[in-house]
């Protein structure tokens, strides 16, 4: 699954939009289950937060979306031509080397440990958002989310 957003501000201010979508090869039983995850209608977990934060999207939808872990090289790809992420290491801007950052916040509602990275690239152009950013912040961060 996928949730592509956009805030005008700080994520906590709120007024973001957003677009989600669920694999095509889920059944109909797993969409519903997905749909209710991703959009916080399932509560609890950084989606429900999320969700909080958003005054207009559109209902989940199918696509196909790839996704290949790979620490602060991974990256996802959301249909043919609906988004795709692309995240690369942080090189010092003056030797090229990779510098290497990680976050840690034992309390944190998405994540209490995120590996920092540069976003190399992220596109999304659904016909609702449309954005494209190089060179900004990204992180990677594995999770395990067991429900509210």
């Amino acid at each position: 699954m996928a949730l592509i957003a956009s805030w005008p501000g700080p994520i906590h201010e709120g007024h973001g939009k957003a677009s989600y979508y669920i694999d095509n090869r889920t059944n109909e039983e797993q969409f519903e289950a997905l749909s209710n995850v991703i959009t916080g209608k399932a509560g609890g977990g950084p989606f429900a937060l999320y969700a909080s934060t958003i005054e207009d999207f559109h209902e989940p939808k199918r696509a196909s979306v790839k996704f290949q872990s790979r620490g602060i090289r991974s990256y996802v790809k959301v249909g043919e031509n609906i988004a795709e992420a692309w995240l690369e290491p942080i090189r010092n801007p003056v030797t090229g080397k990779v510098h290497r950052a990680i976050i840690e916040i034992p309390e944190a509602f998405e994540s209490n440990r995120m590996e920092q990275a540069s976003m190399k690239k992220l596109v999304a152009g659904d016909g609702y958002l449309s954005f494209r950013y190089e060179g900004t912040y990204g992180s990677f961060s594995e999770n395990t989310w067991n429900g509210p």
